[in-house]
């Protein structure tokens, strides 16, 4: 019998194209969907052009069918327009759908099964012509009815920061993503905290599946450290969620000597900001990459203190370079099973927990027990080949499912 193959769909270069990625090298990949695919092009010009992240070795053009349509709502008008968060929502809403569909009737002409990410998929898991295919949904995000709690509770206590508690709000109520988990097979989580947050809106345990992301570990490297300051990094947006306002108010509290804090990030909201003045921090809008791994070289001490996080991809990024990392229980730095020579996990929205990581990990870098080298080689197990293994894994052996009783069923309403 034939092998059965997918159609994937999302916009941008969504986790590296590694899921399509890993389809087409295990023969089970029918066609990415997508907003903008491109051949590979000469360095120079996907530098200048900025777009040399939307291919991968490995994922031919030829398997891929892109829409300019998406690529105007998603990313074009988006750049044009006065009210850039606002567009961007509609953009994005608009995008998801229509890429949706696409894949739903490539789906159906070629007699496909669906591998899609969650927003793309109720189009398509809906679609009553694809009533008894494989529906494998990947959950980046997590869940926002969990989420939004979060937030929200945290929020509460920060009289300045309360402007995003309504917004939150709203945004719980957003459930389309519901209906794709319920019609989903089988669905892929990136951590076991993104998967709590599916489990705790009632969906079956049995169908989820946590594979951590990867990354491809440089050979021969051996990053020089800051040998007389500990240097600890923030890399990220400067948003409610990413915790740096927690961060600021432990670094005040902790008064380490002989040691400085670094905030790389695009925009850091104004509350969050004027918690940033204290004696060591200095906030940089955004870097170039080469810069950017420099920083990391130069880093001792990574940390992203999340209340929520699908993973935190910035965690492996740091490892790589060899930094040692504290992050909390709300990323997905926990699946990963590092050791208190490389990691600190600390309980998410808790202020004294990571006063006291800190804290430990600058009297690690004082006593010079943190090992670059040994950091890098505990990450290396996390490779992209293992995550792809994975992800082609559950794709071949998922079981077709028995939806007979469904046969003829009118569709749910659009």
């Amino acid at each position: 019998m034939a092998l059965r193959k997918y159609v994937t769909a999302f916009a941008g270069a969504r986790d590296s194209y590694q899921v399509p990625l890993a389809l087409a090298q295990s023969h089970q990949l029918d066609c990415l969907i997508t907003d903008l695919y491109l051949p590979p092009l000469p360095a120079v010009v996907a530098r200048l052009a900025k777009v040399g992240r939307r291919s991968v070795p490995g994922l031919s053009v030829l398997d891929t069918r892109s829409s300019p349509r998406a690529l105007w709502h998603s990313y074009v008008r988006w750049r044009l327009a006065r009210n850039q968060i606002g567009q961007q929502l509609l953009g994005l809403k608009w995008t998801q759908d229509i890429l949706g569909r696409m894949a739903g009737e490539r789906a159906a002409r070629n007699g496909c099964d669906l591998f899609l990410y969650a927003g793309y998929a109720l189009e398509a898991f809906r679609d009553p012509r694809l009533q008894s295919v494989r529906r494998i949904l990947f959950m980046y995000h997590p869940h926002i009815a969990r989420s939004s709690e979060i937030l929200i509770e945290d929020a509460s206590r920060y009289p300045d920061g309360q402007s995003t508690i309504t917004e939150l709000a709203a945004d719980s109520h957003d459930r389309d993503v519901d209906r794709e988990l319920e019609m989903a097979d089988a669905v892929v989580c990136a951590s076991e905290f993104t998967a709590s947050t599916v489990r705790a809106i009632g969906i079956d345990p049995k169908k989820i599946v946590i594979i951590p992301y990867g990354i491809d570990i440089l050979g021969d490297y051996s990053p020089r450290k800051s040998p007389d300051t500990c240097h600890f990094l923030f890399v990220g947006s400067g948003i409610h969620r990413k915790g740096l306002h927690i961060l600021f108010e432990a670094w005040r509290e902790a008064r380490l000597p002989q040691a400085r804090l670094t905030i790389v990030s695009r925009y850091v909201d104004p509350w969050i900001r004027a918690r940033g003045d204290a004696p060591g921090i200095t906030i940089r809008n955004g870097v170039a990459p080469e810069e950017l791994n420099t920083l990391y070289d130069d880093a001792n001490v990574f940390v992203l203190p999340s209340l929520v996080e699908g993973f935190g991809y910035v965690y492996f990024e740091a490892l790589a370079r060899g930094c040692y990392c504290i992050g909390t229980t709300n990323t997905g730095l926990p699946d990963l099973h590092l050791s208190t020579e490389e990691a600190t996990i600390a309980p998410a929205g808790d202020r004294d927990a990571l006063v006291q990581a800190l804290t430990s990990a600058h009297a690690l870098w004082k006593a010079g027990k943190i090992d670059p080298g040994r950091i890098r080689r505990q990450t290396s197990i996390w490779s992209w080949s293992r995550f792809r293994a994975s992800i082609a894994d559950l794709a071949f052996r998922l079981e077709m499912p028995d939806r007979s009783r469904l046969a003829g069923a009118p569709s749910p309403p659009r």
